[in-house]
């Protein structure tokens, strides 16, 4: 599978993030979305969004979590009957697949708190701290690449959009490394 540059991963992600926080600016919630894309060579890429009963069944039902990893890794794994499914139906193989939603993001204040969100203990959208954000991720065969972009509430709301990641920061926050844990593929990254 062709797996893009960092220059078009930064191209692609800038887009959506664009379009998203626009949406938040002029008064608007983002609903989540996820896209297939097929990023080869230069723009134009192939791209389609994923029917909204896959985003109810991903954002709304308790084990979506679990759900969109499972879809993801069956997505990207050769082979798969989803996979090819996917490409024969699309006309294009997938090998960018981008998650837009808005989410609440907080500082964990020591490390049993980073422990307990870590593990699904303890939710961000119970916390007084929280903060809502702009969530795009950019997941690809090997690892997903999480970027927040600050929601302010206003009125009116906006939304700062932050630079896309270096590469050499990815395995500060663990985007390398979001996939290594499960078998053959990884264990994700609840987003």
């Amino acid at each position: 599978m062709v797996q893009p540059d960092w220059d078009t991963l930064a191209a692609v992600h800038e887009h959506f993030a664009a379009i998203a926080s626009t949406l938040v600016s002029e008064g608007d919630e983002v609903s989540p979305q996820v896209f297939l894309l097929g990023v080869t060579g230069a723009p134009p890429f192939r791209m389609a969004p994923l029917p909204p009963a896959a985003m109810a069944t991903f954002f709304g039902e308790p084990s979506g979590r679990d759900t969109l990893a499972n879809f993801l890794r069956q997505a990207f794994q050769e082979g798969s009957q989803l996979r090819a499914m996917l490409t024969r139906d699309l006309g294009f193989e997938p090998n960018v697949i981008v998650q837009v939603n808005e989410a609440w993001v907080a500082s964990p204040k020591d490390a049993a708190e980073a422990k307990e969100l870590e593990q699904g203990n303890l939710r961000v959208s119970e916390r007084d701290d929280k903060k809502e954000a702009l969530l795009i991720v950019l997941h690809l065969q090997d690892y997903s690449i999480p970027c927040f972009h600050l929601i302010s509430p206003g009125p009116p709301r906006s939304c700062a959009l932050s630079p896309f990641p270096d590469p050499s920061m990815l395995d500060s926050f663990g985007g390398k490394l979001a996939m290594q844990d499960a078998p053959g593929r990884g264990k994700r990254s609840s987003h």
